[in-house]
């Protein structure tokens, strides 16, 4: 009995199901498995089961290439009976039409091309698709065109020069002038699947784009290019920098149906392994909103380190519509002697990094860039996030190793950014300075993180968080947000310190809580930044205090209404268009500096061990009984004076400097 007949023994009704499909139309309308099923869905059913008996006997349903007409070149085909077909190209270009492209278990096709340089268009015309399980070899560059889809089974080998597998075709002129223009898409929402092994030789490329693509497998291209991409309309630049660009048409607007005859959850799927050292590796999807929940699903490999001196580059692009979703490692790091990290870019509408996803773009000499859903602030011209998540037990390293400074990495949100990963961009060990993080939700953030820019024998780098509003609370507890307002806790500050500097970026207000134990201290070893952009920086209790090992810079479009703030080791510098002040200010070895665009009022003593410098739009008033002390040089510059309340005393170790009036009532 042979395995066809096993096979219908074993499933009668699959079997009398594709019979019912090959009957006339009138009487294809049959009963599978006791449901009416129309043409259209015993299709999608046949395409199940054929993929079924592909797991099982893949050599049994599919013999080599079968009826090839020479479209354009001087090709000469060799059928060998031991299961083996060689194509012999004379010509650079040539143009190969076939009724069916497969290749069984165990069973080859080559392909001579007389260099390198040289490519062949394999166009398949039948309604099968095609099922690679043997080997396929090219010295060149090989393009295989299946309207139908493209399988690459688990166990297939292709080696060539450069690979582009498509569902999509290109008109022979166009191939022929070398203007590599895919412009006719498949009128099938069709998939092009590995889970074999893919390889390029160092400096090729291996390019897999149809409706929708999954690699389960192995891709490998050193120094060269892979691409993923559902989409229907592209060029390749073969002689140039062997990439794929997108054009108007590509977008997917429906459904896309998958070998196995299900709807795809994701338009691209690596669950594989994709390795591209010294290259680039695009994951992208262009579809209309509504045709999938999930547009990109990285649950694999992908690694694209630095080789021979050239960084790697990772990007995943999901387009307007659709989740990316991050699960597995993305690698652009360079731990060799002199590497630098490369650059790993996760853009799409909405993001979300998951389970214990990696994200590494560390150098031995410094490291790369990570950006996640948009460049710093949102600016630039990269595409910007409207949601983005990091999971708590994401890890995302952008060091400097030995030398150098640590990288940069970005994380952005047009609206809602929830992080919960841990981000580290330290500075190297032998030298250099600490990288530079931002958290950023536009509309809405939620940090509760962790965040380390620091450097053993360099200057600390910087965590910027970015929202419209932002409040510091007491004590402990993760950060919430609530529309605009972000809130981030005392405790959480102070633990970040030690590892980085704070920068607070508000569109509008900052506010200070009242702290129960009335002081912020972040003199660990970092220093604090907040800006106001277009508002007021409050302490609702002026007895609070910030206390700060490297400067404290706070910065308001609006007032600032203060405290005490304490630095000390480094410099204060206030800025904004007004000033109340109601504690001291005390940079023990450094400057203190006020600047304000209106006036300055001192309600309480300014006290400091360094220089002090107060610079007034109008007036600087002082309030009776304080004293305004400087250790070091103490200059007053305002345009109407400096009025005294009542007795001050004004004193400095180095000079004192009065620009304008100064008047007393107390005199």
């Amino acid at each position: 009995m042979n395995t066809i007949q096993k096979s219908q023994q074993m499933f009668p009704d699959l079997f009398a199901a594709s019979r019912s499909a090959n009957k006339p139309p009138e009487r294809r309308r049959k009963l599978v498995f006791g449901t009416p099923r129309k043409p259209g869905n015993v299709m999608i059913f046949m395409v199940s089961f054929m993929t079924y008996l592909l797991g099982i006997f893949p050599s049994m349903l599919y013999a080599l290439p079968t009826d090839p007409s020479v479209r354009a070149g001087d090709v000469t085909i060799h059928q060998h009976t031991s299961g083996a077909l060689e194509i012999h190209q004379a010509t650079d270009k040539a143009i190969i039409d076939w009724r069916s492209f497969s290749i069984p278990e165990n069973e080859r096709v080559d392909f001579l091309l007389p260099s390198a340089s040289g490519v062949t268009l394999n166009r398949v015309t039948g309604n099968e698709p095609s099922a690679i399980f043997g080997k396929l070899t090219s010295n060149g560059n090989l393009f295989l065109i299946n309207p139908n889809g493209i399988l690459f089974g688990a166990g297939s080998q292709v080696d060539v020069r450069g690979l582009l597998a498509t569902t999509s075709d290109i008109r022979n002129e166009d191939f022929l002038l070398g203007n590599y223009n895919f412009n006719i898409p498949s009128s099938q929402n069709s998939t092009v699947v590995n889970r074999g092994t893919l390889t390029a030789q160092q400096g090729g490329f291996v390019h897999l784009v149809a409706p929708g693509v999954l690699n389960d497998g192995i891709i490998n291209a050193r120094l060269g290019q892979v691409t993923l991409a559902s989409g229907n309309v592209f060029t390749l630049d073969l002689y140039g920098d062997q990439m794929i660009n997108f054009g108007l048409g590509s977008q997917i607007a429906q459904e896309v149906i998958g070998l196995d005859g299900k709807v795809l959850k994701s338009l691209v799927s690596n669950s594989g392994k994709i390795f591209a050292d010294g290259g680039r590796v695009l994951l992208n999807v262009n579809a209309a909103q509504g045709v999938v929940d999930q547009v990109i699903n990285m649950s694999g490999i992908i690694q694209a380190q630095t080789a021979e001196n050239i960084n790697g580059t990772i990007v995943l692009r999901g387009g307007d519509a659709g989740q990316v979703e991050v699960s597995g490692t993305l690698d652009a790091s360079g731990y060799g002697t002199g590497e630098t990290g490369g650059t790993i870019h996760v853009f799409g509408d909405d993001i979300a990094l998951l389970d214990r996803a990696l994200l590494d773009a560390s150098g031995n000499a410094g490291g790369g860039e990570i950006l996640v859903g948009g460049d710093y602030q949102g600016l630039g011209s990269y595409q910007t996030a409207s949601r983005v998540y990091v999971g708590r037990d994401v890890s995302i390293f952008n060091d400097a190793i030995v030398t150098g400074q640590g990288g940069r990495s970005i994380f952005w949100a047009d609206r809602r950014m929830r992080f919960f990963g841990s981000v580290y961009a330290r500075g190297g060990r032998e030298w250099g300075d600490g990288g530079f993080v931002e958290v950023s939700g536009k509309e809405e953030l939620f940090f509760d993180g962790w965040a380390d820019t620091s450097a053993v024998n360099g200057l600390m780098g910087n965590l910027l968080l970015d929202p419209d509003d932002i409040i510091i609370a007491d004590g402990s507890g993760p950060s919430a947000s609530a529309a605009t307002t972000f809130t981030i806790f005392e405790e959480t500050l102070e633990a970040l310190s030690g590892n980085t500097n704070i920068e607070l970026l508000a569109t509008n207000s900052i506010t200070l809580n009242n702290l129960s134990d009335n002081l912020l201290s972040l003199n660990i070893s970092g220093s604090v930044t907040m800006t106001a952009t277009n508002g007021a920086i409050t302490f609702a209790d002026t007895n609070d205090k910030i206390k700060a090992n490297q400067n404290i810079n706070l910065n308001a479009g609006g007032t600032l209404t203060l405290g005490s703030l304490e630095s000390t080791e480094g410099n204060i510098t206030l800025t904004g268009s007004n000033f109340s002040l109601g504690g001291n200010l005390n940079s023990v070895l450094g400057t203190t500096t006020l600047t304000s665009s209106q006036g300055i009022t001192l309600q309480t003593s300014l006290n400091s061990t360094g220089n002090t410098v107060l610079n007034a739009g109008t007036a600087i008033t002082l309030a009776s009984g304080i004293s305004v002390t400087s250790g070091g040089t103490l200059v007053l510059n305002s345009a109407s004076g400096t009025n005294a309340q009542g007795a001050v005393t004004v004193s400095s170790a180095n000079g004192l400097t009065i620009n304008d009036n100064f008047t007393s009532a107390g005199a």
